[in-house]
């Protein structure tokens, strides 16, 4: 405990006093009910009302810079894309971020019960890891092909380290990491029509079904909204048929 501060009367008749701290020295003058303060201790009140000042605008800052936490970060939502690839009907993939960081922006309550909606959902899909290949894509519907005569790819990703974790009821589990370079998450925004392409134009070759094919130069654009946030980021895929009473 601090010792209690002194006043000392100026004289026998006066209502002023002076405030002495335990070291002797003056704090300043009770002149009736307002304090003049000596010069040096002015200063010293200044400072600190001027450190207080600056800490409390450290704190609207800090609290600014934290309510930006509690948004996900542009473009960090679910991506549904069954719809634009291959045999989306029978079979499905999905792709869930396992980062601690980015989960909590996928979690919600439904009926009293904690779920997590999936990142990435698609159809068929490709999933390789032989020699420097690792990756895993997924092919567009309806025999849509780049300009090479390819099957276009609705989803093409780099990845790091894949792992087959298991397999139960003809559905597959694996781990990886995605890729740490944004420009190989491919992936195709939910909305995209082909047949929009500036360029795109049917198949001409003899024999062929007039399958719609994309322009020389076109490939599938990275969704750098989000693919800067999610690079490098560990990840869980599934991939299987889709059964009866699930959704895929």
């Amino acid at each position: 405990m601090k010792p209690p501060l002194k006043r000392k009367r100026l004289s026998e008749d006066s209502t002023d006093f002076r405030v002495i701290d335990a070291a002797g020295e003056d704090l300043g003058r009770v002149d009736g009910n307002t304090i003049v303060y000596p010069e040096k201790t002015a200063l010293k009140i200044v400072q600190s009302v001027n450190a207080l000042e600056r800490l409390s605008k450290d704190f609207e800052k800090l609290e600014a810079e934290l309510a930006t936490y509690k948004v996900a970060p542009t473009g960090l939502k679910p991506v549904d894309i069954t719809s634009l690839s291959r045999k989306g009907d029978a079979l499905f993939t999905t792709i869930q971020l396992e980062d601690p960081n980015l989960r909590p922006f996928f979690d919600y309550e439904e009926d009293g019960v904690k779920r997590r909606a999936v990142w990435l959902k698609f159809g068929a899909s490709r999933i390789s890891n032989e020699g420097r290949s690792c990756f895993i894509g997924s092919r567009m519907r309806d025999g849509i092909t780049d300009f090479e005569h390819d099957s276009a790819y609705a989803v093409h990703i780099s990845l790091i380290g894949l792992q087959y974790k298991f397999t139960d009821n003809h559905v597959s589990h694996f781990e990886a990491f995605l890729t740490t370079t944004p420009e190989d998450i491919r992936i195709y925004s939910p909305d995209f029509d082909p047949a929009k392409v500036k360029g795109s134009s049917k198949c001409d070759y003899k024999g062929c079904d007039k399958h719609l094919m994309l322009p020389d130069g076109y490939f599938t654009p990275p969704m750098y909204e989000f693919a800067r946030v999610v690079a490098g980021k560990r990840i869980s895929i599934t991939m299987g048929p889709v059964l009866e009473g699930d959704e895929g």
